[in-house]
């Protein structure tokens, strides 16, 4: 739950540790057991940092997406496991027939909340590789902050504001399909 609890510019600031290129933990342990040679550029590299931030944003939500899911393991009713055995279902059955169709619900909370923080996730990048290498890691909201906050002389604050809705439509137009695509997949099943 760690990830919860402290703020995303701080963890970022510790997977910058993690991943640095000759004194990082990653590359030092990799370079320990023989898996690699050279130190690996995880941030500076435009073919593997958006693998990297991948990896800080699932840690980054990891504590709230498992306290959901434990939240939903824990609704489901032991009776219904005990007759489902009693049936003569295996625990690889039990998991695809009961676990997995009663933790649906929740699941589709999850998805739909991981697909909304994805898009509207910036704080990580701006910390670990403001948008580089070569803008590879620039995202949709760390453009707007910088065209609001960056370097330039006159901050560009109408273009930003309508990319600023532009992003909230778009966010919103896939949260509508999301929950469309949810909708019609309950009624199938």
């Amino acid at each position: 739950f760690m990830p919860t609890v402290i703020s995303s510019a701080v963890y970022s600031l510790i997977f910058g540790f993690i991943f640095a290129v000759y004194n990082g933990v990653l590359n030092a342990y990799l370079q320990k057991i023989g898996m690699i040679h050279t130190p690996i550029d995880w941030l500076g590299s435009a073919s593997i940092v958006m693998i990297s931030i991948i990896i800080v944003a699932v840690w980054g939500g990891f504590g709230n997406y498992m306290i959901l899911f434990m939240s939903g393991l824990s609704s489901i009713s032991e009776e219904i496991y005990e007759s489902c055995k009693m049936d003569g279902a295996n625990g690889v059955q039990s998991f695809f027939y009961i676990t997995l169709p009663m933790l649906s619900p929740v699941l589709k909370v999850i998805l739909m909340l991981a697909i909304t923080t994805a898009l509207k996730d910036y704080e990580s990048i701006l910390v670990l590789t403001n948008g580089g290498p070569n803008s590879r890691s620039e995202v949709m909201f760390t453009y707007i902050y910088k065209l609001i906050f960056g370097s330039q002389t006159t901050p560009q604050i109408g273009y930003a504001t309508v990319l600023s809705i532009m992003a909230a439509l778009i966010i919103g137009v896939i949260t509508a399909v999301y929950m469309y695509l949810a909708r019609k997949l309950d009624d199938v099943v």
